[in-house]
């Protein structure tokens, strides 16, 4: 809120510092609110009204321009970070980002550990199938270091990556014995590092489109952040390293609407 007043007092200003700088006084003059206060007071009056109607002009244009928002852009001295709505897949001139559970699972289904056919993940699968990932990720060079809790499956570090054409395929979310995804606050911002890391490998000039990791059905098993919040720590986390990494140009993150959030509180 106190940004929204912000912006509606520096609005405020501008347009009343322009309407008394080159509307005449004895415009204000023109009209008599109190018969008996002298020309001079009436003057005051009929400004201080036109000061609290524009006011009030500003905040409903900031109340449209606010609810009307599609992006919000955040400049550094070395990195631009766009944050928008809209539909990852149909971003062109990017390389995107889709995160997998730890083992690459490529099944859609509704067991367990199946794929969510309405997750990011399994929207990608059901565009691009992949036949076999296991020749795929031993093309990319990357290689299982750890077993995972869930039968034993060959699992990669959260945040390592493998692309393929125009995508970053990543580990992201450890699953446990059940199957689940689920990640640990220190083990989230653990894989955000490594996937800046993996990035500047990868990127290979290109902008890169990202979306809020962990706001889909990964569970983060101390506290369930919301998109608000794990986007904060998101763009944190590449505000910290964007000085030690040869990073993309731009980095674009896309959010989903959904209730609670608004690019306005970023």
């Amino acid at each position: 809120m106190s940004k929204y007043l912000k912006n509606c007092y520096i609005l405020t200003s501008t347009l009343v510092g322009a309407l008394f700088t080159l509307v005449p006084e004895t415009v204000f003059g023109c009209t008599k609110l109190f018969a008996k206060c002298s020309d001079e007071v009436n003057i005051i009056l009929n400004r201080v009204i036109a000061a609290i109607a524009i006011f009030i002009i500003s905040l409903l244009i900031q109340g449209i321009v606010n609810a009307a928002r599609c992006s919000v852009t955040i400049k550094g001295k070395n990195y631009v970070i766009k944050v928008c709505y809209g539909d990852l897949f149909k971003m062109k001139k990017y390389k995107k980002i889709i995160p997998f559970d730890e083992c690459f699972t490529t099944t859609i289904g509704t067991g367990s550990a199946d794929i969510n056919e309405s997750s990011l993940c399994g929207q990608y699968l059901k565009l691009h199938p992949i036949s076999d990932i296991g020749t795929l990720l031993s093309q990319g060079g990357l290689k299982a270091k750890r077993k995972s809790k869930y039968c034993g499956l060959p699992a990669y570090e959260p945040g390592r990556m493998i692309l393929k054409e125009d995508f970053l395929l990543m580990a992201f979310a450890k699953l446990n014995k059940d199957g689940l995804g689920e990640l640990t606050r220190s083990e989230y911002i653990n894989c955000l590092e490594v996937m800046w890391e993996e990035i500047g490998r990868w990127h290979g000039g290109d902008s890169l489109c990202v979306p809020v990791l962990g706001s889909g059905v990964t569970n983060l098993a101390e506290s369930q952040l919301s998109q608000q919040e794990l986007l904060d720590i998101m763009i944190h986390s590449y505000m910290l390293v964007a000085n030690k990494l040869k990073l993309p140009q731009k980095l674009c993150i896309v959010c989903r609407r959904k209730e609670g959030f608004s690019l306005n509180k970023i």
